[in-house]
């Protein structure tokens, strides 16, 4: 009877260490953000005299996350955007996956350590390269413009293909995209059990005219 409390006593601080152990894993905090999108962000050249350079303004802009209740944003997000009266060309739009919060220290950590696995620094941005270069219309001042834009995205060192449905609204001396999409997280590999697998996503952007 002795030896098997004894046993049962063992096996219960066995337990107990495992499991301190497992929450000081993935408690751990995440690896905090580069603080400067626009250094890591991709630029365009204009093609030619009539084109207008923007360059999003993280400040002015954002991007969002919602896979059940749970809600993730950042406005650590960078890119430019070329424009003509009728000719559209983006850059890869990066995104610093560490600035994303839900709010909520331990989803974050779990999020870093887990789902993006954003501690490692292969998986510290999130690319959005799209396949669009061309004219979705006539680009006039003050008239908002509805397009999709198809592109990859890539998260955790997977890329997949996505369609962002995307309004864009010119002023004079900046842009305003807005846009929306959703995902598969299965498709990516995320880890987030007892939650939705599907994300829907959407960015709101403002771009500064540089040119």
């Amino acid at each position: 009877m002795k030896l098997f409390a004894k046993s049962v006593a063992a096996l219960v601080l066995v337990l107990t260490i495992c499991l301190a152990g497992f929450f000081a894993y993935v408690s751990r905090p995440k690896t905090e953000s580069s603080g400067d999108i626009a250094r890591v962000a991709a630029v365009l050249r204009p093609l030619s005299d009539v084109t207008s350079l923007y360059r999003i303004s993280s400040n002015d802009s954002s991007a969002e996350f919602r896979i059940g209740h749970i809600v993730g944003s950042t406005n650590e997000i960078g890119g430019d955007i070329a424009l003509t009266d009728s000719y559209l060309d983006l850059s890869s739009t990066t995104i610093d996956a560490r600035s994303l919060s839900t709010g909520n220290r331990l989803a974050d950590n779990l999020m870093a350590n887990f789902s993006l696995r954003t501690n490692q620094p292969e998986n510290a941005f999130i690319v959005f390269t799209p396949k669009y270069i061309g004219s979705p219309g006539t680009i006039a001042l003050g008239k908002p413009i509805s397009f999709d834009l198809p592109g990859t995205l890539a998260i955790a060192g997977v890329s997949k293909p996505v369609i962002f449905h995307a309004t864009l609204l010119k002023r004079k001396d900046f842009i305003i995209v807005t846009a929306t999409s959703s995902m598969e997280r299965s498709d990516f590999g995320i880890w987030a059990p007892g939650l939705s697998d599907t994300v829907g996503l959407s960015v709101s952007l403002e771009a500064k005219k540089i040119n």
